[in-house]
């Protein structure tokens, strides 16, 4: 019974748990887990262990559940996936050049080998891109359906089958089918040019071996995370490298402790990824980080790199396994064409009054800001535009706006503005505690905080507002 269940409980299911998470055979689906949690907790009442710190338990979970669902409608308006999409479509220009670089270090005589994968499993090859989800979808489950999970790039999970969980859910499905086309094609991508290297593809690894699940598990968990990492998902889960252990820390932190980072720091999995980006294609970044490893394997030795791999499963001391040297390399030269693009680009607004790196003057006079589909790229153009204010004789702009507080710098490096987060509320916070009294802007700030749980209701009214323009906020 139930209440003999209970029982056992307080006993047994702590080891049990433990020895089924180390034999890493947890897999039940969510519904399955939060069906379980609520018998667990049916059970802590009818064993008399219904205290008050399962009271405060709850309130934690239930607090949880309310600060994902307040992120999830930050981002459930139809801009939000435009803005996916402009990125994915920029991010697979990305993945163009560092392919094209990684040939030429590896295989120079094709360069151009798999340069054009993502698009061909976005567009002329999307239907094998889709058999092999489906196909590797047996062969390897809980690869593909953590691709499949992960929702999309803002949400911190898309998994939980609680009322608040779904009702996100429901109101991001348009972000979820954006992302899922880009992961779609990602994963195909690094699959086949793995094989590419290899010496064959997709298609010839079907006619000669024909049973997927005799494919490298290799080949699919570097596949997933390529996924991931292109539509900004990664989870950074079991990745042994500094900024991994940082950013898997950074966000299991946000999602067990809520609000302590969300209420500054909305989306902690995107702009940890965010920031990966910024890293990875930052001009000698990479190059530096090799030989930062190779000093650091130098000093642990031989004996010291095999300990390491028997603690982590990888002899890197600094790099993320799913990485390589030569994808460093090739990330750094990219990340120096999009920097000077960005010079370029922030060069010619020279004189034609804008007063944000984001923002742009075209010929007939209208002003567009990129910020929010800007998303890591963003970063760049802010270092464009001090670079271009230097070189003629003027203080940079995002310093002259960001003399008072860091907090422009801080929407360049975060990637908090493509969701059309800001960070008004902080800068007025500050303010209203220098002064001891809240002020006018943090009122109005606190009133937009509230706001963003009708944001699906913002998009009822704005195109009603096409029709009856006197209804236009």
């Amino acid at each position: 019974s139930r209440a003999e269940m209970s029982k056992l409980f307080p006993d047994g299911v702590s080891e049990a748990a433990k020895r089924l998470t180390a034999q890493g055979v947890m897999t039940v689906d969510d519904n399955s887990l939060y069906s379980l949690q609520k018998q667990l907790r049916r059970g802590l009442k009818d064993a008399g262990l219904d205290s008050a710190d399962n009271f405060f338990f709850g309130f934690v979970e239930t607090l949880r559940n309310f600060d994902k669902f307040r992120i999830s409608m930050m981002t459930s308006q139809p801009g939000t996936a435009v803005a996916n999409f402009v990125s994915g479509v920029a991010m697979t220009g990305v993945d163009m050049s560092d392919r094209f670089w990684k040939n030429i270090m590896t295989h120079p005589s094709k360069p151009f080998k798999g340069v054009l994968d993502v698009v061909a499993g976005i567009t002329y090859d999307r239907q094998n891109a889709q058999n092999m989800m489906l196909m590797l979808g047996d062969a390897a489950p809980i690869e593909v359906r953590e691709i499949l999970k992960s929702g999309s790039r803002f949400a911190v999970e898309s998994g939980s089958a609680s009322g608040l969980g779904k009702i996100g859910r429901f109101f991001n499905i348009h972000n979820t089918l954006v992302d899922g086309v880009f992961k779609e094609a990602m994963f195909y991508a690094s699959v086949n040019r793995q094989l590419l290297d290899k010496n064959t593809s997709w298609k010839g690894f079907l006619s000669e071996v024909g049973d997927v699940k005799k494919l490298d598990p290799r080949i699919i968990l570097q596949a997933k995370e390529d996924a991931l990492s292109f539509t900004f998902q990664r989870s950074y889960k079991g990745d042994p490298s500094t900024f991994g252990r940082t950013a898997n820390w950074f966000i299991e932190t946000s999602e067990r402790i809520p609000l302590l980072f969300t209420s500054w720091l909305p989306f902690p999995r995107y702009q940890a990824n965010h920031i990966e980006k910024i890293l990875d294609y930052t001009p000698l970044v990479g190059p530096a980080v090799v030989a930062w490893e190779k000093r650091m394997a130098a000093k642990l030795g031989k004996e010291g790199l095999n300990k390491l791999a028997k603690k982590t499963g990888t002899r890197e001391v600094l790099l993320d396994p799913f990485k390589s040297k030569k994808d460093r390399y090739a990330r750094s030269i990219t990340g120096t064409t999009i920097l000077i693009s960005a010079i370029m680009a922030r060069a010619s607004q020279q004189g034609k009054g804008t007063e944000k790196y984001t923002q742009f003057i075209d010929d007939d006079g209208y002003q567009r800001d990129v910020g929010r589909i800007g998303g890591p790229y963003n970063a760049y153009l802010a270092l464009a535009d001090g670079v271009v204010s230097y070189a003629n004789g003027e203080g940079p702009p995002i310093w002259k706006a960001a003399r008072d507080t860091s907090f422009d710098i801080f929407d360049a490096a975060t990637g908090v503005t493509p969701a059309g987060y800001t960070t008004t509320m902080g800068k007025e916070l500050l303010t209203s505690i220098a002064n001891g009294t809240w002020t006018e802007g943090f009122k109005k700030a606190f009133g937009d905080f509230l706001a963003t749980f009708t944001y699906p209701a913002a998009f009822v009214r704005d195109v009603y507002a096409q029709f009856e323009p006197n209804e236009a906020g």
